[in-house]
């Protein structure tokens, strides 16, 4: 009836059709070569896959939501077919169908270990199963369009090879997302600056065989970011140049949210993908995200550092964002290699402090502080804590120079890439508005106050106070206390009332609320309505 000898090891399967049950049949296994050596040999005989034909199609239901969240599982182990689809040969063929529920569907085929299939193929029919196919591929994905809904549609999936390649597979249809391809990409509005003020919200829910989903741009400048938002962190972003190359760049890490490259030719357009995680061969990380194309920022580098004015309070404070920043060159430990952005002020006064608050989607903010015409050795550098203003008090500073503010801010989904948010700016608080940078008192020898000092706590922030203070305070040091002592606070403005709190040099490990403030002095903290 038939001899089979489809490879030269492993496993040999023949397929018999048109039997008539009840008849005994025999077969008979040897060596092809008639000079191998003696070896057992284990028979199977069993029955083919009942979707071995089209009459019995497997149903697959189609959906419309994360990819392969309903599917089915396969194997063409014990499949059979006699055709092929180009230089695809469809010996080992099962086959399926589905009922359109819209207008267009997305076939997916996806290996499953142990033994998966090699190379599966998707070979399409349409509404018949008949005749010639449609086509086939070898993307295991196949787009189905001009469906009408409620109607029947067949496909059947084999492996590439011929006599080989049979194994475990699963198949789901889903109706995909309009830009599941690269050929579909949505069309993205660079932005001329570095402020993503109108993201495109989408999703990669219902996405092809790569998780992904796909968007295209127009280069306004050699330099871009992409900035790429979303409720989870499992997430990959990269550039092509077409849809056929390689990619330009890529994020390296599923935590990272943002992804620059500069070297774009202006003018030209460029496509992104952005996608999920595979947990596993059929469950996907599928999720809705925003996404914009940032401009580098103008305050990028020193040259167009943003001027900052001095103000009293924080009257003249400003929004920032290192979201469309690169890294400055500087050397030194300071910040090295960090992605930051620069401002400049001139003083009005010896003494400012400068704060620096994290905006809601930031969660670190360290800056460093430079005196012109040097920019690589700062005067001060500070880190911050975790969604907490950081603040620096300047003194000593020359009303007549130029001072620069080289700020990092940490993306609380990007923390690796140093991108963020934040609000700066430059007070004039009474130089004693910090403990570290108290005022000294000589104590009065004699029962009269000989010896005085002028204060204000207008303009005093609440930095360093007591917990639940809510007034602005200012500090003091006695250089040279006695064993009692009186201190007099007179006030100069009418209705101001002060409250003084006097604080013991403690050991640090008794320190009340702030240990810098308590374990170096005696020191007087005054407040007042």
């Amino acid at each position: 009836m038939i001899c089979v000898h489809n490879s030269n090891s492993g496993n040999e399967i023949i397929a018999l059709q048109g039997l008539n049950p009840g008849d005994t049949l025999r077969f008979r296994i040897f060596d092809n070569s008639g000079s191998g050596p003696f070896s057992p040999t284990e028979v199977c005989v069993k029955k083919p896959s009942e979707n071995d034909q089209c009459v019995n199609a497997t149903e697959i239901i189609q959906t419309n939501g994360i990819s392969f969240s309903d599917y089915v599982i396969d194997n063409s182990i014990a499949a059979t077919g006699n055709d092929n689809c180009g230089l695809y040969y469809s010996d080992d063929d099962l086959w399926y169908r589905f009922m359109a529920q819209d207008t267009f569907a997305l076939i997916l085929v996806n290996t499953i270990h142990p033994g998966p299939i090699v190379q599966p193929i998707i070979e399409y029919y349409g509404s018949s199963c008949t005749g010639n196919s449609l086509g086939c591929t070898d993307k295991r994905e196949y787009f189905a369009n001009n469906l009408i809904i409620g109607q029947s549609y067949y496909f059947k999936i084999y492996s590439k090879a011929q006599n080989s390649g049979k194994g475990k597979f699963a198949i789901s249809v889903t109706t995909p997302q309009v830009n599941y391809a690269c050929s579909q990409s949505l069309l993205l509005s660079a932005g001329t600056t570095d402020q993503c003020t109108t993201p495109l919200t989408s999703t990669n829910i219902s996405s092809g065989i790569d998780n992904a989903s796909w968007f295209k741009f127009v280069a306004l400048d050699s330099f871009h970011v992409i900035k790429v938002t979303n409720g989870t962190s499992n997430k990959y972003i990269s550039i092509f140049s077409h849809c056929d190359s390689l990619p330009v760049a890529f994020t390296s890490n599923a935590t990272e949210s943002f992804l620059e490259y500069a070297h774009f030719n202006t003018d030209s357009t460029y496509y992104i993908q952005v996608s999920g995680v595979h947990n596993s061969e059929i469950i996907y990380d599928q999720f809705n995200f925003d996404i914009c194309v940032l401009s580098r920022a103008q305050n990028d580098f020193t040259t167009g550092a943003t001027l900052i004015l001095p103000g009293n309070a924080c009257e003249n404070a400003m929004t920032g964002s290192t979201e469309g920043a690169t890294a400055s060159l500087i050397s030194g430990p300071c910040l090295q290699n960090s992605i930051d952005v620069w401002y400049k002020f001139t003083p009005m006064h010896a003494f400012h402090k400068v704060t620096i608050t994290p905006l809601s989607n930031s969660s670190f903010v360290h800056f460093s502080v430079y005196k012109f015409p040097d920019l690589q050795t700062p005067i001060e550098c500070v880190t911050g804590l975790a969604q907490t203003a950081t603040v620096i008090n300047l003194n000593g500073l020359s009303l007549s120079d130029i001072y620069y503010i080289r700020v990092e801010a940490n993306n609380i989904y990007d923390a690796l890439l140093s991108r963020g948010t934040f609000n700066i700016c430059i007070s004039s608080p009474p130089a004693n508005d910090d403990c570290s940078n108290y005022e000294e008192i000589e104590t009065n020898k004699l029962h009269r106050c000989f010896y005085k000092t002028s204060g204000t706590t207008i303009n005093a922030t609440l930095q360093n106070a007591e917990p639940g203070t809510t007034k602005p305070n200012v500090w003091y040091k006695i250089i040279d206390p006695q064993i009692g002592m009186l201190i007099t606070v007179t006030p100069t403005t009418a209705g101001f009332d002060p409250k003084i709190r006097l604080f013991e040099k403690v050991p640090e490990s008794q320190a009340a609320f702030n240990i810098l403030c308590v374990k170096k002095y005696i020191a007087i903290y005054l407040w007042g309505e």
